[in-house]
């Protein structure tokens, strides 16, 4: 008999924290509907610093009822376009450099597995595992290799950790760079990239072409645009929150 009041009890307090956890997260979401009316109005400094810290709550505001998790909170996160032009090839890989950085801290540096999880309460996003950052649209300036950028990534260092940018990022992750050079007139894509699912990539474009996806890990991927389609488990989303 007493065991089956302690199951009771036990049960009855779970459902109080579950109510409180829904009240709690539909309260943010009359907030978020606040902060998304700012975000349209906002320059890109303050729209990364809205990311970062929306994504910094989503991690820490999720409700689950056994294996599935069923409520969480959004993430207000737009993609950024990012105009850049150079007179030399290290000024070009500069901004390069540090607009990968800057993804990687907005992304909470690979800390969290499942960043992206529901969208919203019984939300589900079984598509996109991955968010475009930036456009990095490279109006001027000299072309580049994938090896010239990558030894570059080695050398700047880190504003977020004593260390070079390359080593920040694969603390906890990778890079992925898919395009052999980077040439002026192109438009890249800065792409956070989590936990892609094998399955996804076994017959896609990208596995055809040689992606080397570390599977279960957390990275950056940067290539053209363009190379986007429909088969591949990431694509162009100027939204994570479904607009």
């Amino acid at each position: 008999m007493l065991r089956r009041l302690n199951t009771k009890k036990r049960g009855l307090l779970a459902l109080q924290k579950l109510a409180i956890w829904l009240l709690t997260l539909f309260a943010f979401f009359f907030i978020a509907l606040l902060i998304k009316n700012i975000i349209s109005s906002s320059g890109p400094l303050q729209s990364e610093i809205i990311c970062h810290d929306s994504l910094a709550l989503k991690a820490k505001t999720t409700v689950s009822v056994g294996p599935q998790t069923i409520v969480s909170s959004p993430a207000l996160c737009t993609t950024i376009n990012k105009e850049i032009s150079a007179s030399k090839k290290d000024e070009a890989m500069d901004q390069f450099s540090r607009a990968m950085e800057r993804c990687w801290w907005i992304w909470l540096e690979g800390r969290v597995n499942e960043v992206f999880g529901p969208q919203g309460v019984f939300g589900k996003d079984d598509k996109t595992k991955c968010f475009v950052c930036n456009t990095l649209v490279y109006q001027k300036g000299p072309t580049f290799t994938k090896t010239d950028l990558l030894l570059h990534l080695a050398e700047l260092k880190s504003k977020y950790q004593k260390s070079d940018i390359l080593s920040y990022i694969q603390d906890r992750g990778y890079v992925g760079v898919y395009e052999d050079a980077f040439t002026p007139g192109e438009v890249y894509a800065l792409v956070f990239a989590s936990n892609i699912d094998e399955n996804i990539w076994k017959s896609s474009f990208g596995r055809i072409e040689g992606f080397g996806i570390p599977y279960n890990e957390n990275g950056l991927w940067l290539l053209k645009l363009n190379r986007f389609d429909k088969q591949q488990p990431c694509y162009y989303q100027p939204d994570i929150a479904g607009e």
